[in-house]
């Protein structure tokens, strides 16, 4: 008799899953501020089934991504603020009648593209290694690391230049494993005594590590290791294993096979700057600067070659807005807009538990309508998360993802605390999760609602309230 079995096999592949993005502001002096640096996932299953038990290096896990499903977490983690291995530096020869500003340009790290961008300004003539073109004056230029690059502006004696915006990106890797199925079977005969058929087939496209351990298990709960094995095969290849065992009684034969494919995905680092209380993704902030004034920056001692006579500092007002990024490496850059806090209000249950028919109304009324609103629901959830899904956000916890939710790593410790209160897991994450992103909980079960509001956090009741299990 064959005893059909899955195996949930760790298999990973080199891609795009990951961008960091670092809101940094750089000045003229060669200096750069961090403000905020953070993660993104953004991970497409391109395979043809379903994963289990992501892992994408220390930065996140999702439970489930199934086929063609992409798994976007926005934000997912705050990291400590580093700076880039770029530097830019200007310096300002002054003569009779004009002034030249050179600006030097340095990649210390990785090949990348770098492209600033300065909207024209009055006191602007002409430029040197750059151009002109739609009211911007343009540097392009494709760095290896350590290269050095160069572009002039030639201005009136007296020159204000306004801020501008420079593009980049770099790319590293991270560690991606997840679980797929592949066949593993127990065959079990008899003749003299009984045979145990243990069988692996890699049906991957790369080779697998096995760890391999096979027990028999007899009527009397007694059980017997028979193998402990580590192998690595092939793609397409098979491990088979045969095992004699003098029984007068039927015996069970179990296999546990644990198995891993190492590989990577794509990190992409890319700059960030604040306009108008929003994130705009694929430039950095270039400060302007102007021969008048006093400049003040962050850090650093002025790199530049400059008369004494002459000082550097951003204009008092910005002349243009910064021109919209371009795509890098396969990542738009997008304006991220900050979750809003909740309402104090709404931390009062007379405002937060009320029933699925006036739902859409309290939405509507209390939160405008805006990509960044949501809501936290549970896949049991989907449907009534569904409704929302046009206008708003849904989160969702790992232990029970939504198709088209955003997976959200809620806080390990509030779970263990809230579990403790007598919830299953899910529930917990889900309470976890509404209070780390500061959104409504669609939730029936009354325990849980009451657990959500005694933490502050807002409630949609649906259906007749049911104690949780």
């Amino acid at each position: 008799m064959i005893l059909p079995l899955l195996l949930l096999m760790l298999v990973a592949t080199s891609r795009g899953c990951v961008y960091e993005i670092r809101d940094v502001v750089f000045y003229p002096n060669g200096s750069q501020e961090v403000a905020r640096d953070w993660v993104i996932v953004d991970f497409r299953n391109q395979y043809g089934y379903d994963l289990f038990d992501v892992e994408i290096g220390d930065i996140a896990k999702v439970p489930v991504v199934r086929k063609g499903e992409e798994v976007r977490i926005d934000p997912y983690k705050n990291l400590s603020p580093r700076e880039f291995p770029l530097s830019i530096t200007a310096s300002v020869k002054t003569f009779q009648e004009r002034s030249e500003i050179e600006y030097t340009v340095r990649n210390l790290g990785n090949g990348t593209e770098v492209e600033v961008r300065i909207p024209v300004f009055r006191d602007l003539i002409s430029c040197g290694n750059c151009e002109i073109s739609s009211g911007t004056v343009i540097f392009r230029k494709s760095l290896e690391k350590n290269e050095t690059a160069n572009f002039t502006l030639i201005t009136s004696r007296q020159f204000s230049v306004p801020n501008g915006t420079v593009s980049f990106s770099y790319e590293d890797s991270l560690n991606l494993n997840f679980t797929a199925n592949i066949p593993v079977s127990v065959e079990k005969s008899k003749s003299d005594s009984w045979i145990g058929i243990f069988k692996v087939t890699n049906t991957l496209d790369r080779e697998i590590d096995l760890k391999m351990v096979a027990f028999v298990e007899f009527q009397d709960g007694s059980r017997n290791e028979l193998f402990e094995r580590y192998e690595r095969l092939g793609a397409g290849e098979s491990f088979t294993k045969s095992v004699e065992v003098q029984s007068n009684d039927v015996p069970i034969f179990l296999f546990k096979v644990q198995a891993r494919v190492s590989d990577f995905c794509k990190l992409t680092m890319v700059p960030a700057y604040e306009m108008d209380g929003r994130h705009v993704v694929g430039q950095a902030l270039l400060k302007g600067l102007g021969s008048s004034f006093t400049p003040s920056y962050p850090s650093g001692v002025w790199g530049g070659a400059l008369p004494a006579q002459v000082t550097l500092t951003p204009p008092s007002t910005p002349e243009t807005t910064a021109t919209p990024p371009a795509e890098f490496g396969g990542f738009r850059p997008q304006v991220f807009i900050p979750p809003l806090k909740i309402p104090e209000l709404l931390l009062s249950p007379y405002f937060t538990v009320f029933s699925l028919s006036f739902a859409g109304f309290f939405f509507v009324l209390v939160f405008p309508v805006r990509a960044r609103r949501g809501i936290v629901a549970m896949r049991e959830h989907e449907n009534i998360a569904r409704l929302f899904a046009r206008r708003f956000r849904i989160y969702c916890p790992p232990s029970s993802p939504i198709g088209y939710g955003i997976v959200v790593e809620p806080d390990e410790e509030l779970v263990s605390v809230l579990i403790e209160s007598g919830i299953p897991r899910e529930y917990a994450e889900s309470v976890a999760v509404a209070a780390k992103v500061k959104k409504p909980l669609i939730v029936d079960r009354e325990e849980v609602a009451k657990i959500a509001l005694s933490i502050g956090i807002p409630v949609i009741m649906y259906g007749k309230p049911r104690r949780a299990l």
